[in-house]
Parts: structure tokens; sequence; C-alpha cells
């Protein structure tokens, strides 16, 4: 991780001065502050587990990028799970929140307050996509 004071240096040298100043950062949660595709994997493998279905890359590839109530119901046809899609999905959420919470507070929390440290330190207005 870097340091506020090397981003600073980074950001402020003249060996910069033909690149613009950086005046922002946008980045999401998904990969830089929380691995959350596995907290998908590990959830919707929790949830099928109880109907004795394994939820593997064969299944998870035809969910990638598509809306949530369309691979939901994917997932329901392809493992022909006793639930409604909309039942999956409405507990999906609640163990995902559950998982989101526990990680953000332990797992990465030093991580995350070194890395908006850094950006405040170089001024950087901190953007971040949740969705």
């Amino acid at each position: 991780m870097i340091s506020g004071s090397e981003l600073a240096a980074i950001v402020g040298t003249k060996s910069m001065t033909s690149f613009p100043k950086i005046k922002a950062i946008l980045y999401d949660m998904d990969g830089l502050l929380l691995d959350t595709e596995n907290f998908y994997t590990d959830v919707t493998q929790q949830i099928v587990s109880r109907y004795g279905k394994n939820f593997d890359w064969s299944i998870k590839s035809q969910m990638l990028g598509r809306p949530a109530l369309e691979s939901a119901r994917t997932l329901v046809r392809v493992l022909e799970l006793p639930i409604r899609p909309e039942d999956y999905l409405s507990e999906r959420k609640a163990l995902l929140n559950q998982r989101v919470l526990f990680e953000a507070r332990w797992t990465r929390f030093n991580k995350l307050r070194a890395l908006i440290a850094c950006m405040v330190t170089a001024s950087f207005i901190i953007i971040l996509g949740l969705g």
C-alpha cells in the first residue's frame, strides 16, 4: 500500500508535470476495498447447498453480466431449486449485507482507512460507486 506522503510525492513531482493534476478518483467496491465477487459466490453456494446443489462456474458463467432477477431465474431453473427467484434474491441480499458489514469492519478496515487517508492527503475528491 502506498503511503500518503509517497502518493503526494508521486503526484507532485516535476517529472509528472506533463500530466494534468489528478483532482479526483472514482472507484467501486468490487475488488478494490472488498472482494465482493467471492461474497456472491459463497452466499449463493450457502443457499443452494440447502437443496443439495452445487454452484459452480458452469452456472455462474450463465449469470454474470445479467440483471439480478434474470440471473436468479437462471439459477433457479438450471439447479431446479424449489424456491422463487425473488425469494433467492431476498435471502441473498440479507446474507450479503451481513457478510459485507463483517468484512468492512474487520478484514479490510485498516486498508480502507489507509487508502482514504492517502487520497485526502493528496486532496483528491473521493467518489465511490456502490451498485
